[in-house]
């Protein structure tokens, strides 16, 4: 969005400022604005793809430094041209402006339909083609040309069109080596891609089985492989968390994936589970082609799968659950652009843990899963939202997956009702790795928990309590600032004003 509106930007200022661009006749103008579009777009693709930028190693890699600022520059290049050509059309026709801005937004309507329709069919760089040819068929339609330049247009514009479909082939997607199937052993894989309007996904198959790849690894599901004809075995690590608890009537998962979680939920004998899942492809894949690979449990009659963002979907039904889990529904989308303080969580601020605590029966529990470092600020934004008599510290535990300190995947549970002995002692039963925190007092983040937990009433003293108890941790924790709907940056370790050049690495 920033490249097109500095590339228009730019466009529309040169028509105004130079006045060699302001000599040449109006047909002329245009044509360049059109043609121009239209061939950095075609040709920029191949040139931009073949780049060797990975945003990831701006803080290691100093060539970046060279590829990045000329990737922006070609990205941007074909707004230029386009705002070249509008700014020109507007300043032949000052008296009908307002009819140029409806057609203005006619086409912009028609070129997001267009695209949600093409997008499944030519994938994104099929589209990036596709739109090419916009350019084209605007100097065909606007510019005075002769009836043989019309002509030359109309031809290299069906041959565009026609070599759409097929462009991935030929000059394939390259992805960035800071992703998952940005290695040169990873790109030798042989998998299946499908696009949706916003994401492409590669099914990849490896020696260790078979998994499913949104955008060459901002996120990855592993499938489990699994027989149809065998009943579901009982969950076992930290997905059993909840049924040790005695959570089993019902279960939401959120971000069903390849069906892990719905898989515990089968194995634990949930009579009710309710699946969400944000990718439409995601779901026609593991209800189709590879549902029978994962045990067909999406057919299940149990199991109702439901393609949905989370937060809206919930906001529109009552119901309620005695298990909720979301397992490291993490978008990694801005932190593989190298962005990750840009990456917006809205299934991670105070308005979507109150959502997700309503929608918990009255024995209830939620069980979430984030990097250990980023525990804290989730029981701060837990605990800012806690309407409970008792105290949160109270009713939750932390526990890791493995015994790496910090370690990737930790889990956080928060039972309606407070933890007794009996939960403890269920819960150190499930436990693969470490125990981080109980109420009893175990685990070596049992003070730093506590801390978190008190935030929102002691802000100013817990802030400072954060900072001793972490000076003793192998690690540092993300800052304890609860996010909200107005700053989704979950992601963002510490406040800006505590960024230094020490964290770039």
């Amino acid at each position: 969005l920033s490249t097109a509106m500095l590339g228009f930007g730019v466009g529309a200022m040169s028509n105004t400022i130079s006045s060699r661009l302001r000599s040449l006749r109006d047909r002329h103008a245009t044509t360049i604005g059109g043609i121009g579009f239209s061939a950095s777009t075609a040709l920029g693709y191949p040139l931009w793809n073949s780049l060797p930028v990975a945003p990831m190693s701006l803080g290691t890699d100093i060539t970046q430094l060279f590829w990045v600022p000329l990737l922006l520059i070609l990205i941007t290049l074909p707004f230029v041209f386009a705002g070249f050509f509008v700014s020109n059309v507007f300043s032949r026709a000052p008296g009908a402006s307002a009819t140029l801005y409806a057609y203005d937004l006619a086409g912009a309507a028609v070129g997001v339909g267009l695209y949600v329709l093409l997008i499944s069919r030519l994938g994104g760089p099929g589209c990036v083609c596709f739109a090419a040819t916009s350019g084209l068929v605007a100097v065909i339609l606007a510019a005075s040309s002769t009836l043989n330049v019309r002509m030359a247009l109309i031809f290299f514009t069906v041959a565009v069109i026609g070599a759409a479909p097929s462009i991935d082939e030929h000059v394939p997607l390259r992805i960035s080596s800071n992703k998952i199937l940005g290695s040169p052993q990873a790109r030798a894989l042989p998998r299946d891609t499908a696009w949706s309007v916003t994401s492409a996904v590669d099914v990849v198959r490896t020696t260790q089985g078979v998994s499913i790849v949104i955008d060459g690894g901002t996120a990855m599901t592993r499938l489990p492989s699994a027989d149809p004809r065998k009943p579901v075995e009982p969950p076992r690590g930290l997905r059993a968390l909840p049924f040790a608890l005695g959570a089993r009537e019902s279960a939401l998962v959120i971000g069903s994936g390849g069906g892990v979680e719905v898989r515990a939920c089968l194995g634990a004998g949930v009579q009710r589970v309710l699946a969400l899942e944000i990718g439409p492809v995601i779901s026609k894949l593991v209800g189709g082609s590879l549902s029978r690979r994962i045990g067909e449990i999406f057919r299940s009659p149990q199991v109702e799968l439901v393609t949905a963002e989370a937060r809206a979907y919930l906001a529109a039904q009552p119901e309620r659950f005695d298990t909720i889990m979301a397992f490291h529904t993490i978008s990694n989308a801005a932190a593989t652009s190298g962005a990750m303080s840009l990456a917006e969580s809205y299934l991670l601020t105070q308005e979507a843990l109150a959502l997700l605590l309503s929608r918990l029966s009255d024995d209830g529990v939620l069980v979430m899963s984030r990097p250990e470092p980023q525990i804290p600020r989730l029981v701060a934004t837990v605990a800012a939202v806690w309407e409970q008599n008792t105290p949160l510290s109270q009713h939750i535990a932390v526990v890791t997956a493995s015994a790496a300190s910090p370690d990737f995947i930790t889990t956080l549970v928060v039972a309606r009702k407070p933890l007794n002995v009996e939960d403890e002692i269920a819960i150190r039963e499930s436990t693969p790795g470490r125990i981080a925190y109980l109420p009893s007092g175990d685990g070596e983040l049992h003070e730093l928990i506590r801390v978190a937990a008190d935030h929102h009433r002691k802000p100013r003293e817990t802030v400072r309590r954060i900072a001793e108890v972490a000076a003793r941790l192998p690690y540092t924790p993300a800052t304890i600032e609860p996010a909200t709907d107005d700053r989704p940056f979950f992601n963002l370790n510490r406040p800006w004003k505590e960024v230094g050049l020490g964290d770039i690495d």
